[in-house]
């Protein structure tokens, strides 16, 4: 359907918009981080890893992976993290940490979550009170989650520049893959993952590889179909667009 973009978010983002009756694919190298890697406490969505955070004004609230205390933070608790962050002013749209003055607005729980380890600043979302290692962010994870959410969201916006369409225009957004079926879509929207769209427009479509595959093996007519799709879809090197610098280094702000 015309105005419509499927987001399979992992290392390797893919995306496919279909406008004006083309269907336009790009894949945007995106990196690990929303899988865990190059994360300071980062993992898999597996036992022990935070994969929500909320916040209500004055502190913050966790969802472990099987409950007990956290371990590591997996890619939807960091998408989560990263709103809070900015909604607690813990960073600027820069993604920088809050210094004085600017932390004197901090509520004191989140103030207390601040710290410092080899002189460098680090949000606390979990400390064990047997003065374990805990979980936290450091100025280094932050700047992987903008690296990673910047390349796809540099990606969205080329393919809407070229089919000459705004965020506004979508009438649908698919998520698919097992990370998209985690994240809280506003938060996504928040850290600019995803554009700037309301959340009913946003869907989560699953494991859709999978299922087509499924599809694909089972009946002759999907592959056909899947076929022809294929031979429909134009495909974009979004790393060769004339004005990709410009648009990811714009897409690394919050």
């Amino acid at each position: 359907e015309n105005g419509t973009l499927l987001v399979d978010i992992g290392t390797n983002g893919e995306l496919v918009l279909a406008a004006g009756g083309q269907l336009t694919a790009a894949s945007c190298a995106a990196g690990p981080a929303f899988e865990g890697a190059r994360i300071a406490c980062g993992s898999r969505a597996a036992t022990g890893a935070i994969e929500a955070v909320m916040f209500d004004g004055q502190d913050i609230a966790l969802d472990v992976v099987g409950g007990g205390p956290p371990r590591s933070i997996c890619g939807s608790g960091l998408v989560d993290a990263v709103a809070v962050m900015l909604e607690a002013a813990v960073i600027d749209p820069t993604g920088r940490f809050a210094e004085e003055p600017a932390m004197e607005r901090l509520s004191q729980a989140i103030r207390r979550r601040l710290m410092r380890r080899d002189g460098e600043p680090l949000f606390m979302l979990y400390e064990p009170s047997d003065g374990g290692k805990g979980v936290f962010l450091t100025q280094r994870d932050i700047r992987q989650v903008q690296l990673a959410k910047a390349a796809i969201r540099a990606g969205i916006t080329l393919l809407l520049r070229r089919s000459g369409l705004k965020d506004a225009d979508l009438r649908a957004i698919l998520l698919a893959g097992a990370f998209g079926n985690y994240i809280r879509r506003e938060n996504a929207v928040r850290i600019g993952l995803l554009p700037e769209v309301e959340i009913h427009r946003v869907w989560f479509v699953g494991n859709a590889a999978g299922a087509g595959a499924q599809m694909a093996l089972l009946n002759e007519a999907a592959r056909e179909h899947a076929a022809g799709l294929a031979r429909r879809i134009e495909y974009v090197e979004i790393a060769h667009e004339l004005a990709f610098t410009e648009v990811y280094t714009e897409s690394m702000l919050f």
